[in-house]
């Protein structure tokens, strides 16, 4: 979690921004499938009251391109990173009141909502490996 630059809510929204290979209209993705072959990148970030999303690894401002999916998450979502980083959005309670941050993951997947985080740094889709069309 050293390397995260961006970890604290300040007042923001957590989205992922789900960036989709295009296909037919008729062909729609389930917003619940986050592990389609069709996903080229999830890259967690931070929605502002602007619309401005920047990412919870860099602190950089995270572009929205024509078919991505701005999807709304909420506390109990974790994100494993490529490189081993895991990390939980939570909460504690304080004084009758919730108190929202990350943690280090250390509960099983099957016990929260979990996504690989991924391609953050990629421009463009890869191309599609042969065998996988």
């Amino acid at each position: 979690m050293k390397s995260f630059k961006n970890l604290q809510a300040n007042g923001r929204q957590l989205v992922s921004v789900v960036r989709i290979r295009p296909v037919s209209p008729a062909k729609q993705l389930d917003t619940s499938d986050f592990t389609s072959p069709r996903i080229w990148a999830i890259v967690p970030g931070w929605l502002d009251e602007n619309g401005v999303i920047t990412s919870l690894r860099t602190g950089n401002r995270v572009p929205v391109y024509a078919g991505d999916e701005v999807r709304i998450e909420t506390w109990g979502t974790a994100y494993d990173y490529e490189g081993g980083a895991k990390i939980i959005y939570t909460r504690r309670w304080e004084n009758g009141k919730p108190i929202y941050f990350f943690a280090e993951r250390t509960c099983r997947d099957s016990e929260c909502v979990c996504h690989k985080a991924f391609g953050e740094y990629l421009k463009e889709a890869p191309e599609i490996p042969k065998w996988r069309q």
